[in-house]
């Protein structure tokens, strides 16, 4: 009996049946889904460069990269809501930075008012510590990550339009000026 091998890549070897393009694309786009979900958390990171590499170097449609992004800043803002509604525990604790009473007038002003500032959540910095209010102040969890992942999916969606649309346009214009 013989053995015949056949010579295979370093990166047939390294990734095995996952070095497909299918593969690499579906990579890429948990990379922009993990890419959301830290970015929608207060630690530091920016959905837009991974967006703009599937986008652009990977030649990625912009509308599955839009759903990844959308979806990982949902989670992410999942969890600043997590982290708000467990801080709430210690309302009633004496470091904790609200007296009871101002809290609960908080509370009831953004239950009136306040929930629909998680419209807002599209911004950059503070997008982020309005889901952790929101967590805190008990807004329901399905409202707050439906008005999340409104807004930021509008954002990505006009980002990918910038990216893809406006922005190679917009170069060639000053492009041809300059």
């Amino acid at each position: 009996m013989s053995l015949h091998l056949r010579p295979i890549s370093c990166k047939q070897a390294a990734f095995g049946s996952w070095a497909g393009k299918e593969s690499l694309v579906l990579w890429q786009l948990l990379l922009v889904f993990v890419a959301g979900a830290i970015a929608a958390s207060i630690l530091p990171g920016t959905t837009e460069l991974a967006m703009a590499g599937a986008i652009g170097a990977f030649k990625l449609a912009p509308l599955p990269v839009i759903a990844a992004a959308t979806a990982g800043a949902i989670a992410g803002s999942g969890v600043q809501w997590a982290i708000g509604r467990f801080l709430a525990r210690y309302k009633d604790h004496k470091r904790f930075p609200l007296k009871a009473a101002q809290y609960d007038k908080y509370a009831a002003w953004f239950q009136r008012y306040g929930v629909w500032t998680l419209s807002m959540a599209w911004l950059p910095g503070i997008g982020d510590v309005l889901t952790l209010i929101g967590g805190l102040f008990r807004t329901p969890f399905v409202l707050s990550m439906i008005l999340v992942g409104l807004a930021k999916g509008a954002r990505f969606a006009l980002f990918a339009y910038a990216f893809t649309g406006a922005l190679p346009w917009a170069l060639k214009l000053f492009g041809e000026i300059g």
